[in-house]
């Protein structure tokens, strides 16, 4: 018999060497994790050191992994709750406490998590969750009536992005928003289309000079425009004046007069 030599907190290999001097050999055991002893170290033999063991046999040696650490896994980002709590699991971690906030990512989605993807951590430690309950429901304001861009500007700061359509209209000033949609309530970031007002629908008098009756009213027409004809007799039935002149913007449905002679 002899006496085991210490060879904790050496290495795998320093070990094996120091066990080869005095005659003795190294039988390794299944490695395990530990707080304490550093990876590659060993952390535990048998005999324990000074005790007694056959000459040319074997110590035992069990060989440290470190400490046991677990990462959080970058997949749970953007997984469901359920999904998240499986990974979590599945890796010796567990789901902590789990709180909501509105987001443009699906009702359950994992917005982050706390502690943050590729933290290490040591088994069964939880890791709280913040879970997507969807976009935020916002009253949209009521801008009808108001100029485009105090519109634009008052729907952009409660949360809401916009697009403008024209159309023309009678009563309502150019510029001024005619009509919105949606009304009522939306999810924030949604899009308000706004229906400008590009004012009355204005038509410009053509050049009829010199024109047949029926070519000038047939042109007039087709502007939407009436016609309202004053005969000077024993002429040959062609324009000789108009009013309002050529050139002058007028609404649809105004009446010209046309001097025919």
């Amino acid at each position: 018999f002899t006496r085991a030599p210490a060879v904790l907190a050496l290495t795998q290999a320093d070990a094996t060497a120091r066990l080869r001097a005095v005659g003795l050999g190294a039988a390794l055991q299944p490695e395990r994790f530990d707080e304490t002893i550093p990876a590659g170290q060993v952390l535990a033999q048998a005999p324990d050191p000074g005790g007694r063991v056959r000459k040319g046999s074997a110590v035992a040696l069990v060989v440290s992994r470190g400490p046991d650490r677990r990462v959080v896994p970058a997949s749970v980002v953007g997984a469901t709750q359920q999904a998240a709590t499986s990974a979590l699991t599945d890796l010796g971690l567990r789901a902590g406490a789990v709180t909501q906030e509105f987001a443009a990512a699906a009702v359950g989605t994992v917005l982050r998590t706390d502690p943050t993807p590729g933290t290490s951590l040591r088994p069964d430690t939880a890791v709280a969750l913040v879970v997507s309950k969807g976009v935020e429901p916002l009253p949209i304001p009521d801008v009808r009536k108001r100029p485009q861009a105090q519109a634009q500007a008052q729907l952009q700061a409660a949360g809401f992005s916009t697009t403008v359509q024209q159309a023309f209209d009678e009563q309502v000033p150019a510029g001024t928003v005619l009509d919105q949609s949606p009304q009522g309530i939306a999810g924030r970031g949604a899009t308000v289309t706004l229906t400008v007002s590009k004012g009355p629908d204005l038509q410009v008098v053509p050049q009829l000079l010199n024109t047949s009756r029926t070519d000038a009213e047939a042109q007039l027409s087709a502007l939407g425009l009436t016609t309202q004809v004053i005969l000077l007799p024993a002429g040959p039935g062609t324009v000789r004046r108009i009013d309002p002149g050529a050139g002058t913007r007028v609404r649809k449905g105004t009446s010209v007069t046309l001097f025919v002679f």
